[in-house]
């Protein structure tokens, strides 16, 4: 992996020291490059939101394992059934969050996203913690997957811009903290999909 920032190679073990020392990195994923930090405090909130110039109110998505998921929320019968069949890959789920989730993240609902990549499981995994996570450009400003554009906006912020391959589709939202079924945003998995799947599930 190369570190675009430094033009430097980076290793695993460097990236996840970045990150337990409370670091903002821009790493590939799955959907889109992402802004990311350990999902650990609201300190950690705090310093996602003012690498992206982000309200102070503004909520991140978390990216999480499936185990890390069970804590962050409650799962009902359709959140469970949602997250079996596409899970792993590009669906945020709304959730009523857990008092555990509450105190890294002041709200009464969380939206979790358990990737398909390789990486970030692996980053999770071994720091035993989830991520903050937000496409990677700054708040008001268009999302773009051109890495140089993304090297310019977060390299002279000292962030750690991490080479690699995306598939700039970003991720379905859906509500479930409802009795009825919200779209906030549908990507990769249609609305008709999610219904299909769901429609069953109380």
């Amino acid at each position: 992996m190369k570190n675009l920032t430094t033009d430097k190679e980076i290793t695993f073990e460097e990236l996840c020291a970045l990150l337990e020392k409370g670091e903002c990195l821009v790493l590939p994923t799955d959907t889109t490059f992402g802004l990311v930090c350990l999902a650990k405090d609201k300190n950690s909130l705090e310093k996602l939101n003012k690498v992206k110039l982000n309200p102070s109110e503004k909520l991140p998505q978390v990216l999480c394992t499936f185990t890390q998921a069970l804590k962050l929320a409650e799962f009902d019968e359709r959140a469970q059934k949602a997250a079996k069949t596409f899970w792993t890959g590009a669906l945020t789920l709304i959730l009523k969050s857990t008092d555990f989730a509450k105190k890294i993240l002041p709200a009464e609902t969380i939206g979790l996203r358990v990737p398909n990549d390789n990486l970030i499981l692996k980053i999770m995994e071994k720091l035993n913690c989830p991520l903050f996570a937000s496409s990677a450009n700054i708040h008001g400003q268009g999302y773009t997957p051109d890495l140089t554009v993304i090297k310019q906006t977060f390299a002279p912020k000292g962030v750690a811009v991490v080479e690699g391959i995306s598939k700039n589709q970003a991720s379905s939202v859906v509500d479930l903290t409802k009795k009825e079924i919200v779209f906030l945003r549908e990507g990769k998995i249609c609305i008709e999909d999610f219904k299909k799947t769901v429609s069953f599930a109380k």
